[in-house]
């Protein structure tokens, strides 16, 4: 699944410079969604046991299943 439909969008080489577009992080936990003001830019992530702030350069788009209300709620959106 991830060749067919995440691998065209991780990069490809532009005027000889490999331009990316997407990271993709394995055997990470999300634990909450960074703002500047009302912006999204970015998450806090638990990586081999680490805490890594991951900022982007132009959106964040949100994925996390069954996870996602979970995910708002404790970055602070929704209900208390």
């Amino acid at each position: 699944s991830s060749t067919a439909y995440l691998q065209p969008f991780v990069g490809e080489k532009i005027d000889g410079k490999y331009k990316r577009h997407l990271t993709i992080m394995t055997n990470t936990t999300v634990l909450k969604v960074l703002f500047d003001g009302n912006k999204a830019i970015g998450v806090r992530v638990l990586k081999d046991g680490a805490f890594v702030n991951v900022c982007a350069r132009k959106k964040v788009i949100l994925c996390a299943g069954i996870y996602s209300c979970w995910l708002l709620q404790v970055s602070g959106i929704g209900p208390k």
